[in-house]
């Protein structure tokens, strides 16, 4: 919409005219006096908004469950979530992030937000977030979709919330072995570290009457 004074003192307005839509005019009558200005429809444009791709992040093919963990945070569920999904805060009480988290290419985190945990590690894709009243789940997907997790929130309480995490592999036999034998005692005891920084985190923000500042869009 533009006003008249505006297109006066345009020295070509030949783009607008051959725009999508006609040249429309209008007036209106307000306490300073008559406005006139001319406009441009913006219905005609309906038909060239493509229609939505869903994107599908999923690993292809059969996958192994390869650790399954779960632990009780003493903080509601909403809370929890806040901060288990906001990836900026990982840092704040992941076991090993102490150099932050990478490659975030959404201000807000949201459905195919991506990042990198570990230096030179694989970047991660949030997906499939799932909002109940008494339970909250989504997952994280590495790009080449060879391995993933799956958190899962549920309100236990008004006050204390279940947090389960499952790590599954896409099926081949010898990285399967290869992680049972040499990686899966240690993933088991980073998670059971790091939900404990996460719980002593909520306990912190309760104790001071704080709300985490998240930034998570579900």
């Amino acid at each position: 919409m533009l006003t008249k004074p505006l297109t006066d003192a345009m020295t070509d307005t030949s783009g607008l005219i051959k725009s999508w839509a006609p040249l429309q005019r209008g007036s209106e009558e307000y306490d300073s006096g008559k406005v006139t200005y001319e406009y441009l429809a913006l219905a005609p444009l309906l038909k060239e908004v493509p229609n939505p791709v869903v994107q599908d992040y999923s690993i292809d093919g059969a996958t192994t469950h390869a650790v399954h963990s779960t632990a009780v945070i003493e903080a509601p569920m909403d809370m929890v979530f806040g901060v288990l999904a906001d990836l900026p805060w990982r840092a704040k009480w992941v076991v090993g992030l102490e150099a932050g988290v990478e490659h975030i290419n959404h201000k807000i985190i949201q459905e195919g937000s991506e990042h990198r945990c570990i230096s030179g590690g694989p970047i991660l894709i949030t997906h499939d977030y799932k909002h109940a009243e008494d339970v909250i789940a989504f997952t994280e997907t590495n790009t080449k979709k060879t391995a993933c997790t799956v958190y899962t929130l549920r309100k236990l309480s008004a006050d204390t919330t279940e947090l389960e995490a499952d790590y599954f592999m896409k099926d081949n036999f010898l990285k399967r072995l290869f992680f049972n034998l040499f990686k899966k005692n240690k993933t088991k005891k980073y998670y059971r570290q790091t939900w404990q920084n996460l719980n002593s985190y909520c306990q912190l923000l309760l104790v001071e009457g704080k709300a985490h500042p998240f930034s998570v869009m579900t």
